[in-house]
């Protein structure tokens, strides 16, 4: 502090202007600090500096400045700027957002319907990304996903050494997440069975429910997912617990789309009438997903088994690409950069070692394993009414996790190679019985046996000028025409 005032003293000395010192710590504790704590209190993720704009810099300070010192000018300091450009976000330096922070973002919502404002939830330094939530309540803004337990007391690695690398998928895989968008389907099909004249049961919702009940979702927080937890605790039973916690909110949830066992059974004793097929496929369809019309207790996860032996075939290519990156710079071919502050090998500091690459490998080798057993285990039910589905099903985010890891190290490992030029052409020189086959193409197309000197000039001349680092057919030409194939899925901006 002391010299920070010395350094101010002699700018001011420099520039030929007065010093003055303000305090207003009173102000901050009582506008800007209780606040904070209050908020962390109830889960949420607060962030004091925007307060501290609000209540001390734009209003404290800014009165003073303007009514006591009669300034002129107000330097602000280092206040971020956006630019949308063709559909996208750029920003302009992340040490200029803060965690939180909602004003100043300008984020252009031309392609986006909802209202609710935007946050600041996280920020990649390393690749310079600046990640946006829409919704005060988004799940990423909540503090109980930013990891308040310290990583190096966590059992699984994906919340303990990778935490930082799967930060994105909390708001997807997480326990949380879950209970938010399981509760989210089934008010809407409450609301969908209101909205039905045929329903007489219900009677339809007038505008102080929907706002209700709307509420419940969008105020859906940390407390409301403890309370379904402490009800699952009593009943033992996930859907139930979700029922009971529906009824403390003055929610009626009623029926399951298809049915307990996909028949419609009960909908169709209470309503035998009433289109109850076309009601659920269009329920369905308001969510943007394809209804499944045959089914038995369980949805039979044929999707799900699809899209997860992708992910692995696609691991596999993966698994496969790391080992020849590594043998490539066992090799010398590529050379694996060192960092100042890392150690290439606990025994041997000397040693460089493709690290990335083989904690990549291993990551993808670990995350197939999950996703095989998955694919494996998920169609099979025992008489169509088989519930195990219930507890692998939670293990889809560990799968995705160890990939999403390994993707990232991966792309890591990119960032420190350089190709030795000199070492592969070395090699290449060493070996010139590489060319044996174009000799051998050019003496079949002129039908020539054992005659070297009965070739045409034009084929010596093509023969002369081969060397085995140029004998690469059309790899420049394949290599313009795959970056055009992958354009569209921006793999090589990651």
């Amino acid at each position: 502090m002391k010299q920070d005032l010395q350094d101010a003293q002699n700018l001011c000395e420099q520039i030929g202007i007065n010093l003055t010192i303000l305090n207003f710590s009173e102000q901050y504790w009582n506008k800007v600090f209780k606040v904070f704590l209050k908020e962390y209190q109830i889960g949420n993720t607060p962030n004091p500096d925007i307060l501290c704009n609000k209540e001390i810099k734009f209003k404290v300070f800014l009165d003073f400045a303007c009514k006591e010192m009669q300034a002129d000018y107000i330097a602000t300091g280092h206040y971020a700027r956006r630019v949308d450009y063709q559909g996208k976000s750029y920003h302009q330096g992340l040490m200029y957002y803060t965690i939180g922070q909602r004003k100043g973002l300008n984020i252009n919502n031309i392609h986006n319907t909802c209202p609710d404002p935007w946050y600041v939830a996280d920020k990649n330094i390393k690749k310079n990304y600046l990640i946006t939530v829409q919704g005060r309540n988004h799940l990423a803004l909540l503090s109980s996903l930013n990891m308040n337990i310290s990583p190096l007391i966590a059992i699984s690695p994906i919340e303990g050494r990778y935490h930082s690398y799967t930060t994105p998928l909390r708001s997807i895989f997480s326990e949380l997440a879950f209970l938010k968008f399981r509760l989210k389907v089934e008010i809407k099909w409450f609301e969908a069975l209101s909205d039905c004249d045929e329903i007489l049961a219900l009677q339809p919702l007038n505008n102080i429910e929907r706002k209700f009940i709307k509420d419940i979702i969008n105020n859906f927080d940390l407390k409301d997912a403890e309370r379904i937890k402490e009800i699952e605790l009593k009943t033992k039973h996930d859907i139930k617990m979700i029922r009971q916690y529906q009824k403390l909110r003055n929610t009626k949830i009623l029926g399951k789309f298809n049915g307990t066992v996909g028949n419609y059974n009960a909908h169709n004793i209470a309503y035998p009438n009433f289109d109850w097929i076309n009601f659920n496929q269009t329920f369905i369809s308001n969510f943007g997903i394809t209804p499944n019309l045959f089914t038995t207790q369980i949805e039979p996860h044929d999707y799900i088994v699809e899209i997860l032996n992708c992910i692995s075939h696609f691991n596999n290519i993966l698994i496969g690409f790391n080992q020849d990156i590594w043998t490539y710079i066992s090799r010398n071919y590529l050379i694996n950069k060192s960092h100042i502050n890392e150690i290439g090998s606990s025994v041997m500091p000397h040693k460089i070692n493709p690290i990335d690459f083989e904690n990549s490998e291993g990551n993808l080798e670990l995350s197939n394993a999950i996703l095989n057993f998955l694919s494996q285990k998920l169609p099979i039910s025992r008489l169509q009414r088989d519930l195990t589905d219930s507890t692998v099903l939670r293990n889809i985010g560990v799968a995705i996790s160890y990939s999403f890891i390994a993707y990232q190290k991966m792309l890591n490992g990119f960032k420190k190679l350089e190709i030795n030029i000199s070492k592969i052409k070395h090699d290449l020189y060493a070996h010139w019985e590489i060319l044996s086959e174009p000799i051998q193409i050019l003496m079949r197309r002129n039908k020539i046996q054992n005659s070297y000197e009965l070739l045409s000039e034009e084929d010596k001349k093509i023969l002369k000028n081969i060397t085995p680092d140029k004998y690469i057919g059309l790899s420049a030409q394949l290599v313009r025409q795959f970056k055009k194939y992958v354009k569209h899925f921006d793999i090589l901006k990651m």
